[in-house]
């Protein structure tokens, strides 16, 4: 009998070590695997205090990343697969950074911050070599906005005009214009599409190609109103149509985004509020030229992560006639990601390490990246770890939450046998005991089809969602348990049937739950 026993606390502690293992390995397939099949995953080159865009300006033999951190900007050199070379800081000791840029120059770059001083609006401009020294500045006053088009262009907006910059050729052009309000741009088919709110009523937009600019179109007339704001433009194109979109705030809470869809060579606008998910949080979003029919935006949403969370992260999406469809994430740390900036096949974007500290990243859909940078790593078994071990502690809070039902069954029964244990020879006590259990594992596994096989099934891993592999889990688990509990009582018959079935019957809960409670908390 002792022998039994034995093999029985043995089978048990067996059954809890695989049942981690089993939960471990699936927590790190899932934490091994990039964001989506088009994108890498995430390489932290720094960490920063702010909240502005990192800027990526992509070479033949090494990437350049630019940010703000603790009022001064740097930038950041990496190799192609997002190795650290070098980091340089340049000093500014400005508190209100709007944004950062960085250009090409022929001699180098142009590294770039808008701000205001005195209620003015300026941009500042630092030229450095190809060595990322320092050489000059610039300070360029009357400026309110800027939007970088590419490594080579930028646009900015002054009282009384729009400017494009082309800092590689050191030429610009202009247009008249009056206040503007809201600023974005984004490569076209021939060139470049720039949309920009004037006067806080008309949306409009022009087109940039080899130094021409067309005459601004009128998208849309939006009437003034006290208790409406918008905020954070965002523009995309397709070979025909335009796209321009931002947030409406109602008495300064986010109410909805409104997308305009127009042809670029004229003709009528489409007006909507595109949804993710009955979501209308699509915040801070980018758009970039589309080689489908649909304007392509970047945005801040929530992304599933496995089937049981979601993460706030950037994802891509398309959108035509109001509809968004190929909802891809981006990103999928744990962290919230912030404030993307795209560069053809490269994105960078702040990811949330600590209070008012960001790490920034960069990811690529470059073939080169992605095979070295989708490798596991070590942060990721750690990860699975952590996670395996949140789901053992959810697993003990669940025995009172999903296996009250079942438990409470099997302490009924138990009791009630108890209460009669006086009257029972040993051997009816014997068969009571496999009787009792035989009905809690009935109830059990009632309960675990109707939690899991049905309300939740779409989360299971496929290898347990048929229900006969349910029934096979729960009546291997149950006969492990309760065979303990049996020879553990009927040694001796000197202790309580309750406390002996009791034992087993939390046992049995706990090593049950281990498995499928992990799964959907």
């Amino acid at each position: 009998m002792k022998k039994k026993k034995m093999l029985l606390i043995f089978l048990i502690i067996v059954t809890c070590i695989l049942i981690l293992i089993g939960s471990y390995k699936n927590n790190y397939n899932l934490a091994i695997q990039p964001p989506s099949k088009t994108w890498s995953k995430e390489v932290s080159v720094a960490t920063a205090t702010t909240k502005n865009a990192p800027v990526i300006l992509k070479e033949e033999n090494r990437i350049l990343i630019a940010y703000e951190n603790n009022k001064n900007l740097n930038i950041v050199a990496t190799n192609t697969i997002g190795e650290v070379l070098q980091t340089k800081e340049y000093e500014v000791n400005e508190e209100l950074v709007n944004n950062v840029l960085l250009t090409k120059s022929v001699d180098g770059y142009i590294l770039m911050l808008n701000s205001i001083v005195d209620g003015e609006g300026y941009l500042l401009k630092i030229y450095v070599d190809k060595d990322l020294n320092e050489v000059n500045r610039e300070n360029i006053k009357g400026i309110n906005s800027t939007y970088q088009l590419d490594n080579n262009n930028i646009v900015v907006a002054y009282n009384d005009r729009l400017e494009i910059m082309n800092t590689l050729e050191d030429n610009t052009v202009s247009i008249p214009a009056n206040t503007i309000d809201m600023l974005s741009a984004c490569k076209s088919k021939e060139g470049f599409l720039i949309c920009y709110m004037e006067d806080s009523s008309f949306i409009k937009a022009i087109t940039f190609n080899e130094g021409i600019i067309s005459k601004p179109m009128l998208v849309e007339e939006i009437a003034k109103n006290n208790r409406v704001t918008y905020k954070n433009m965002s523009c995309s194109s397709d070979r025909e149509n335009g796209y321009t979109m931002f947030e409406q705030y109602v008495k300064g809470e986010l109410h909805s985004c409104r997308l305009f869809e127009f042809p670029i060579a004229g003709g009528e606008v489409k007006e909507s509020k595109p949804r993710i998910n009955e979501s209308n949080e699509l915040i801070n979003a980018i758009g970039v030229y589309s080689d489908e029919e649909g304007g392509k935006f970047y945005t801040i949403i929530d992304n599933s992560y496995g089937k049981k969370e979601s993460r706030r992260g950037i994802a891509a999406f398309v959108v035509k006639d109001g509809k968004i469809n190929k909802i891809e994430p981006v990103t999928r740390t744990r962290g919230v990601c912030i404030n993307p900036y795209i560069s053809e096949n490269y994105i960078s974007y702040l990811s949330f390490r600590d209070e008012d500290l960001y790490d920034v990243v960069i990811a690529s859909t470059d073939e080169e990246f992605k095979a070295i940078n989708n490798l596991p790593r070590d942060s990721e078994k750690k990860s699975a770890i952590t996670y395996t071990i949140e789901g053992l502690m959810n697993s003990f809070v669940c025995i009172i939450i999903v296996g009250f039902p079942w438990i409470a069954i099997g302490l009924v029964l138990s009791g009630a046998v108890t209460f009669l244990d006086y009257k029972l020879s040993n051997k009816q006590k014997k068969i009571a005991y496999i009787i009792v259990a035989t009905l809690t594992t009935c109830a059990k596994i009632f309960f675990i089809i109707k939690m899991f096989y049905v309300k939740y099934v779409y989360m299971l891993p496929p290898a347990i969602a048929p229900i006969y592999i349910g029934v096979i889990i729960c009546t291997i688990i149950a006969v492990i348990t309760y065979s303990y509990g049996y020879y553990s009582y009927t040694s001796e018959f000197e202790g309580i049937f309750i406390s002996k079935f009791a034992l087993s019957l939390l046992i049995d809960a706990l090593l049950t739950l281990m498995i499928y409670a992990p799964l959907i908390i």
